[in-house]
């Protein structure tokens, strides 16, 4: 969007005027029937998803939609507008919207329900491919009766008379899109009929709203349980015996919104290690479970689990290091942008005990690194120790 800011004075007013009349009722009768089914469209981007292939043997696939610049403008900005409005609505259940850090601020409290709560169960949930599959009709209605300044955009976008669509490049079998050099790529549309655009700034809203109806299904069926959600990824804590009744719950009220359970990803876990229930269907993990990339359980577990994260940031490290001497500012810099922020997500999700644990390690680590890529025997211990000081990672 950096050419935007090229428009002068005059410029950047229209460009100002656009935007509030995409995102304006007006919009829905002023933009011409072609312009607005263009701006409903965005560009395809395929991301290789991380975990190798999938059961089909195809790479797991990633579909980002990025939408013309003008759309995102007009969609930020009605993002921005709602979204103190949307944590209120959402929260105390949902926390995808609104909040900094939300994953941090989950995993705390599930940290504190455990530790008020030993014998309360635990259970993990996930749903497979929520974005791409979610019902964007139920998200729609939600958010618009709540927010009705966001109906024209997401009518538009999302409800006009053609599906909103994706357009990639495809090799035709021979001509034109074959691929032969000088010769263009034939370009292709696909219908989006299912779930929101990964890459439209209102999609984060929209999703929530979705999986917020979900939510609120799980929680009305036991008032008694604690439900917290981030976007696609459900935590429940209830007494052992109504787990069964939660994952039933759970399932219907997903299928409600187009969004199934992903059964590999959903899991029990007693902190009291107590055996699943008779019939459970869902994974049982005996020792601990790991909520949004943080681990969770026994003593055994969380020390293999920051073990590793250690080993991980060390060998970041390391491999830093050895590069050639002659690349000591880009060291510098992989060393304050990658090694450094490594691992603070996790320093700051873990319980104290173990981030403390952590941090010592990755202190050491970095001081280390720092102390080969700057000093040598010739300085001084107070003046290494003094550098060291002055160069201490900050955590955010």
């Amino acid at each position: 969007m950096e050419h935007l800011r090229a428009f002068g004075e005059d410029g950047q007013a229209a460009l100002a005027g656009l935007v509030l009349l995409l995102g304006s009722a007006d919009g829905e009768s002023l933009v011409p029937p072609l312009a607005a089914d263009a701006l409903a469209g965005a560009d395809l981007l395929l991301i290789c998803k991380p975990g190798g292939l999938d059961t089909d043997g195809l790479p797991r696939l990633r579909p980002i939609g990025m939408p013309d610049q003008l759309r995102m403008l007009a969609a930020a900005a009605l993002a921005v507008t709602v979204r103190a409005a949307a944590a209120r609505l959402l929260s105390p259940l949902h926390m995808g919207v609104g909040f900094p850090n939300p994953c941090e601020r989950v995993v705390h409290e599930v940290s504190a329900v455990l530790a008020h709560n030993p014998r309360t169960a635990f259970l993990q949930l996930d749903i497979r491919n929520a974005f791409n599959l979610v019902s964007r009709s139920a998200a729609v209605a939600f958010l618009t009766r709540a927010f009705p300044l966001l109906w024209p955009c997401l009518s538009t976008v999302y409800l006009g008379f053609s599906p909103p669509r994706v357009y990639s490049w495809a090799l035709g079998a021979a001509g034109a899109g074959s691929g032969a050099p000088g010769v263009p790529l034939s370009r292709r549309w696909l219908a989006v009929e299912q779930g929101v655009q990964q890459g439209d700034p209102l999609d984060p809203l929209l999703h929530a709203a979705a999986m917020h109806l979900a939510v609120l299904r799980v929680a009305a069926a036991d008032p008694s349980a604690v439900v917290r959600a981030v976007h696609d990824d459900f935590f429940v804590f209830v007494v052992l015996e109504d787990l069964p009744a939660i994952l039933r719950t759970a399932a219907a009220a997903g299928a409600a919104v187009d969004a199934k359970l992903a059964p590999s990803k959903c899991a029990g876990w007693s902190l009291g290690g107590a055996v699943a229930p008779v019939g459970w269907p869902a994974l049982w993990r005996g020792d601990g479970v790991r909520k949004l990339s943080v681990p969770l359980g026994s003593e055994a577990i969380m020390t293999a689990a920051v073990d590793d994260l250690d080993a991980d940031h060390y060998r970041l490290t390391e491999a830093i290091v050895s590069l050639p001497r002659s690349e000591l500012p880009s060291q510098l810099l992989l060393l304050r942008l990658c090694a450094g922020p490594q691992p603070n997500y996790c320093l700051r999700a873990l319980p104290l005990t173990w981030s403390a644990r952590l941090a010592a390690s990755v202190d050491r680590a970095a001081r280390g690194g720092l102390r080969r890529l700057l000093t040598d025997a010739r300085d001084a211990p107070a003046a290494v120790d003094a550098l060291l000081a002055r160069a201490t990672l900050p955590l955010a």
